[in-house]
Order: structure tokens, then sequence, then C-alpha cells
């Protein structure tokens, strides 16, 4: 995870995106999740495993965003990459610099 990254490398469009919970008027809770910003990215792959879990099998696959530095990015946020959801694991800020952040994601596909 160097600090240097080729600005052609960010080809990908992604979705940050922010949770909040709502209530209803029977008390309930809800999740809703809400566009934060649209933001060039580098999207790898990073590893990919198959788990079993209750006798069903599932695929987890996590991966590495790389991002221009922003303020106030989470490992309680999401990114949206085109059909996929990917849950934000950690967040690195590159040399701390405040140049670039790379984020560690993870989707799971049932």
């Amino acid at each position: 995870m160097a600090g240097r990254v080729r600005i052609g490398a960010l080809r990908h469009r992604v979705i940050l995106q922010t949770r909040t919970l709502d209530s209803r008027a029977t008390g309930a809770k809800v999740e809703n999740w809400n566009n934060l910003a649209t933001v060039w990215a580098e999207v790898k792959p990073h590893a990919a495993r198959e788990l079993t879990a209750a006798d069903s099998r599932y695929q987890e696959t996590s991966h590495q965003i790389t991002i221009r530095y922003r303020a106030g990015i989470t490992s309680k946020m999401r990114v949206l990459f085109g059909s996929r959801t990917l849950q934000v694991e950690t967040v690195i800020n590159a040399m701390e610099q405040n140049r670039w952040l790379h984020l560690l994601c993870k989707e799971i596909a049932l």
C-alpha cells in the first residue's frame, strides 16, 4: 500500500454511502443508506474464500479500493461498485499524507 497512485488507475466510479437509523411511527428502527459522494477509484480484488455456515455455502470476497483523500470516511460506511455492495472494514490514510485513502472492503455473495 504505497503512497503513490497513478491517476490513470482511478478508472472506476464508486458511490460512498453512510448509514442512518430512522424511527417509524410504530417505534421500529429502519436502516437507510444515503449517498455521500460519487468518486473515481481504483478497485482491486484482494482475496476470496468460500465459507460454510448452517449447512449453506457462501463466498466472501475482499477488495482494496483506493480514492483521493476525503475527510470523514470511516469503517461504518459502504461502497456501491456497479451492482455490488462492499462494506468498508478498514480505512488507511496512505503514508499519513492526506492524499490517498485505501479502503479494505468485504463483499459477501449469497
